[in-house]
């Protein structure tokens, strides 16, 4: 099933962790003719999420365009890789993805994802928050309040 709607500005939404750390996800477009709108969107963002379809094309090129695309942003940022649509098509293997990346010399955490669930998408952004600035800052708890930013 996909999204019944398509993001052309961004999606936004506030996540609160059980220890009352606030996130704010900002959700960019996927189709490379709004690409103008990741440029904006990661300006103060501390991290990155990228939402890979496994159904469609060549999900590998995919992920190499985003990586590419954001190439600055990884130098100095963290980001993970949330592959969805495993069910439909189950290759490239989260293996393959790992390699991949491997290659291009990227080692960020790589994690099948049902992007409608909830669960799934927490479980994702825990390696990526382990990986931000403020992750072993001495700030109290509920203080991170800095954006994450995932293309999806």
């Amino acid at each position: 099933m996909y999204k019944k709607s398509t993001t052309v500005a961004m999606d936004y939404t506030k996540v609160a962790l059980d220890d009352g750390t606030m996130l704010h996800l900002y959700g960019s477009p996927g189709q490379r003719r709004f690409a103008f709108m990741n440029t904006i969107l990661i300006h103060k963002a501390q991290g990155l999420v990228i939402l890979i379809n496994n159904s469609l094309g060549e999900p590998l090129k995919e992920l190499a365009y985003y990586l590419d695309q954001n190439q600055t942003f990884l130098q100095q940022q963290a980001a993970v890789v949330g592959v969805t649509h495993n069910d439909i098509c189950p290759r490239p293997s989260i293996k393959e993805y790992q390699q991949f990346m491997s290659k291009l010399g990227h080692f960020w955490p790589v994690s099948k994802v049902d992007a409608r669930k909830p669960a799934d998408m927490l479980k994702l952004l825990m390696p990526l928050l382990d990986q931000t600035p403020l992750a072993n800052s001495n700030l109290s708890k509920g203080s991170r309040t800095e954006p994450l930013l995932a293309n999806v």
